[in-house]
């Protein structure tokens, strides 16, 4: 009939659209189902009869659909409709275009990827071998090691799996990937149920990381007596960023009294442990005596040692250290490298000295500034230590800023 015709042209017009050849055989007034030819090499199969309906269908991705059904759903999938398009199809320019789209359908369909967070379920006495090799292989492919590529999305799969499995440690690394938006729509609260399930379970670092939340108050109401109270429990358990965060909120008074020799005794604890910021934490007790006998040259060591990890704060005062020649002999042009390398770790504080404060440092110290960052590019003027917009624009460069 003319109807059908009709339908059947505009069934094959829409169809190339998308680059699918699609012909209606013909339509079934009783039944209301259409009938396809078998569709070209590399698209999806839809030689079984396909009900005509008005709502969007859902895609079984997951049932053997292959790369070149993207074309055909690329507007119309959910978050995890796209999430399983992946799990398919892992790469080429399809699986490119989907990972485009899942990061597009975190801000428009967040509810959908919360969705799929593992159900609460009663941890065993002990996890099964095979959740711990879930959990491993998870943790080399958030991180693109050991042979894996790097992947958060396929990561944080692995991880909802391990976590329904029982596994506490799966549980920091998925409150991680949403407190940051790794691999999964970034959701603060959700961190910190897991970070808080995890704690309660008896895992330090979930302890710390719940801490952390209290303290600033992400995802959860801000409690510094609950986020000290965390630090210590996570200190307890040998957990050495634990340690750290309980030794600050002792010598500021956070959440508890302030304490100085208990500052120092976690600090040391943590700087044993290879913490970077225990160590440069302890050193500024030594350098002013707090908790602890007033020690310069122990101060420095502390701060060259976590200055070896990249700790930009402790470049910043190996600078400040040098210019004044306190634990170390005075040399300005030493203080210099020191300076320009915590500009180059981001240290704001170094960029708001330069920039505000550079006539407190000595005319040698800001020559020898303007040559290393001319040297490094960042810098086109004159090396007389006088510091004008160009200088401080070459700063803030150095800076990323």
């Amino acid at each position: 009939s003319d109807t059908a015709r009709q339908v059947r042209r505009k069934v094959m017009k829409l169809a190339s659209t998308v680059s699918h050849e699609q012909r209606p055989a013909y339509y079934d007034e009783v039944l209301g189902d259409f009938y396809f030819t078998p569709p070209a090499v590399g698209a999806v199969d839809l030689s079984t009869p396909q009900k005509v309906i008005t709502k969007q269908p859902a895609v079984n991705i997951q049932g053997g659909g292959t790369c070149g059904v993207w074309p055909q759903i690329a507007t119309s999938a959910t978050y995890a409709q796209v999430e399983a398009f992946l799990a398919e199809c892992k790469s080429g320019i399809y699986s490119t275009l989907a990972k485009a789209r899942l990061d597009e359908l975190k801000v428009k369909q967040p509810n959908k990827a919360l969705a799929l967070l593992p159900p609460i379920v009663k941890t065993p006495k002990k996890v099964s071998k095979n959740a711990k090799a879930i959990f491993t292989r998870a943790w080399n492919i958030f991180n693109g090691r050991n042979g894996e590529t790097k992947d958060h999305y396929k990561a944080v799969r692995l991880y909802k799996q391990a976590v329904s499995m029982g596994h506490k440690s799966a549980m920091v690394n998925l409150g991680y990937s949403l407190e940051n938006g790794f691999g999964i729509v970034k959701n603060v609260e959700k961190a910190a149920q897991m970070y808080k399930r995890a704690a309660e379970l008896g895992e330090a670092q979930g302890m710390t990381n719940l801490g952390y939340m209290y303290e600033n108050g992400k995802g959860i109401t801000r409690d510094l007596k609950e986020a000290a109270k965390w630090y210590k429990k996570s200190a307890l358990a040998g957990n050495y960023n634990g340690m750290t965060n309980f030794g600050y909120m002792n010598e500021t008074g956070r959440g508890i009294p302030v304490n100085f020799k208990a500052a120092v005794k976690w600090y040391r604890k943590g700087a044993d442990g290879g913490i970077a910021r225990a160590k440069n934490n302890l050193a500024y007790m030594y350098l002013y005596g707090r908790g602890v006998k007033k020690s310069e040259r122990t101060a420095w060591s502390l701060y060259k040692a976590a200055a070896d990890q990249g700790f930009a704060n402790s470049n910043y005062m190996l600078g400040y250290m040098r210019l004044l020649g306190k634990g170390v002999k005075k040399n300005d042009k030493k203080a210099a490298k020191w300076v320009f390398k915590a500009l180059q770790g981001k240290h704001q504080f170094a960029v708001k000295e330069m920039t505000t404060n550079s006539a407190g440092w000595s005319l040698t110290f800001r020559r020898e500034l303007q040559r290393l960052m001319a040297n490094a590019g960042y810098y086109n003027g004159p090396l007389d230590g006088k510091f004008g917009s160009g200088t401080y624009n070459a700063v803030r460069s150095v800076a990323g800023q």
